[in-house]
């Protein structure tokens, strides 16, 4: 089995960033199914974030090879690469509760393709967490119909422009925070 180099440098800087974690600051893991638009894709989406005062978010995050329909025609299935992506968000608590927040922030993907038209998205996300080391994320990310056109071609079935907005979503994602 070959090894990728890209993969190697990514795992090297996960374990470095998790070892290096700053004491003022929180880390956390989420992994989930990955859904795109109201599709659920093939995908699984894998996060490690660092946060900051409880205040702010910076993830760093990986979608694995996805497969989707988006309706029954067999010209309706897509395959999408992976993706790599980081961002930060700001973070709100809950007025009644601090297990609750919600989250918004910008976030570079590694290439534009079926789900998403350009590199930036901004990042929406709700989070409950249960106890000190378990929580529930859902994240919705996308360009909100800003997008610039982006033409597509596929061998069997040509080329199709469009300004693709189905957004890259995951909306039940298990979170372990260290």
């Amino acid at each position: 089995m070959k090894i990728k180099s890209g993969f190697i440098i990514v795992v090297i800087f996960i374990l470095i960033f998790v070892w290096w974690g700053s004491l003022k600051a929180a880390g956390l893991v989420e992994l989930g199914p990955s859904q795109v638009g109201d599709n659920l894709s093939s995908g699984a989406m894998i996060t490690l974030t660092s946060r900051v005062d409880d205040k702010y978010d910076l993830t760093l995050g990986y979608i694995t090879d996805q497969t989707f329909s988006v309706c029954d025609r067999p010209d309706c299935m897509w395959n999408v690469k992976a993706q790599i992506f980081f961002g930060g968000e700001y973070l709100v608590a809950a007025p009644w509760t601090d297990k609750l927040r919600l989250g918004i922030g910008p976030y570079y993907f590694q290439r534009p393709d079926r789900i998403g038209t350009s590199n930036f998205r901004v990042g929406l996300s709700l989070e409950y967490r249960f106890n000190d080391r378990i929580g529930i994320r859902a994240r919705h990310f996308s360009l909100a119909g800003s997008g610039p056109e982006l033409t597509i071609c596929r061998e069997d079935y040509g080329c199709i422009t469009n300004d693709w907005n189905t957004g890259q979503d995951s909306w039940l994602r298990a979170v372990w925070y260290f």
